[in-house]
């Protein structure tokens, strides 16, 4: 049981960092000008990286349940 937990935590840190750069990437080019500007830039991209952990929870989930159906 030990590998199948593993095996989660892994799905679950694959799908957080793939969601979370899928979802940071439109954000990157953005012009920083001033310090409200950085501020409302670095919320955003937590909000991504929020977006990205529901992603690898979600994927974690569907692995977990197709895997207790075997």
């Amino acid at each position: 049981m030990k590998a199948f937990y593993k095996s989660l935590l892994l799905r679950f840190i694959r799908g957080t960092v793939a969601g979370a750069v899928a979802t940071m990437i439109p954000l990157l080019p953005q012009a920083i000008g001033d310090i409200t500007n950085l501020k409302q830039w670095l919320m955003s991209l937590a909000v991504a990286g929020f977006i990205g952990a529901i992603t690898g929870a979600i994927l974690t989930v569907d692995k977990a349940v197709r895997s207790c159906e075997k």
